[in-house]
């Protein structure tokens, strides 16, 4: 387990795998763990179709882009080298590109890979993470590395944050976000809840669990927290379904205050950590 603890019991079941948490740091794994090769023919099986004109511009992207900007600002991360791994399509990339960092996304999709050469004018790393070998002048080179909502899908976790910590210069920063298996909806829904779908997530992650593989894997210091999306978003998204600007107002301020309470206690839908590599004294 991600902690190294012992307390291992059987969580739920879900599309013939089955689920485990920890009782020790709250971390879930899937069980049996598919191949590379099971995982592979999985994704290429269930692509979409994705309209890269129109989810550049997307609200929520922005709040969130704001979000961690605000949160690096105070810990000294304010530009250099960035390194978005599994970059998608680039929503990150770009915005960080456009505030002056040296942006590199690393993403295996031919499409997406394309797609950010054209708009952003970068050399993209067309590869996994996992299959990756920097050269010498990539280790310590990033001020910036980020994982935006990937962390649940790889095989091996450790592997992947020992990897950053290497290629992150001192002082440097992991911004990792990830769904939160102790949120209220899981504790409620357990396997009925959306995020719950192996094999697509293998790995889900709680405060603890994802504080333990930060210290586990040489990061000193952690920032964990589950942000809650602004106001303005959810009131656009119920203006829409209810029709009715006030009702959709008022609606949108009962469900904030039920997150902020939920973030408060850990118990938000998604988790943002925010990793500092520190070696000098």
């Amino acid at each position: 387990m991600i902690c190294g603890g012992k307390k291992l019991s059987h969580w739920d079941n879900k599309d013939g795998y089955h689920i485990y948490a920890c009782g020790d740091c709250g971390h879930g794994s899937v069980y049996p763990r598919p191949s590379v090769e099971e995982l592979t023919e999985f994704y290429e099986s269930h692509q979409e179709d994705v309209n890269l004109k129109e989810v550049s511009h997307n609200q929520a992207h922005d709040l969130a882009f704001s979000e961690v900007k605000g949160k690096l600002e105070p810990l000294g991360i304010t530009g250099g080298n960035m390194l978005d791994v599994a970059a998608g399509y680039g929503w990150l990339s770009e915005r960080f590109h456009n505030v002056g960092y040296n942006v590199t996304p690393l993403e295996i999709a031919p499409v997406f890979a394309d797609h950010m050469r054209k708009t952003l004018s970068v050399d993209v790393i067309q590869s996994s993470f996992e299959d990756w070998k920097p050269s010498n002048d990539h280790y310590g080179r990033y001020d910036l590395i980020i994982m935006w909502q990937i962390m649940e899908h790889v095989l091996y976790p450790d592997e992947w944050f020992t990897k950053a910590y290497q290629l992150l210069a001192d002082g440097g920063a992991l911004v990792v976000t990830t769904p939160n298996f102790d949120s209220v909806l899981i504790s409620l829904l357990k396997s009925k809840e959306g995020h719950i779908c192996p094999p697509e997530h293998l790995n889900f992650f709680s405060v603890d669990s994802i504080r333990a593989l930060s210290n586990r894997t040489g990061f000193k210091q952690s920032h964990v927290s589950c942000p809650v999306e602004g106001t303005d978003f959810f009131q656009e998204k119920l203006t829409r379904r209810l029709n009715s600007k006030p009702l959709a107002r008022l609606t949108s301020r009962v469900i904030q205050s039920g997150l902020r309470a939920a973030s408060l206690l850990n118990k938000g839908r998604y988790i943002q950590g925010i990793f500092i590599k520190k070696e000098s004294a």
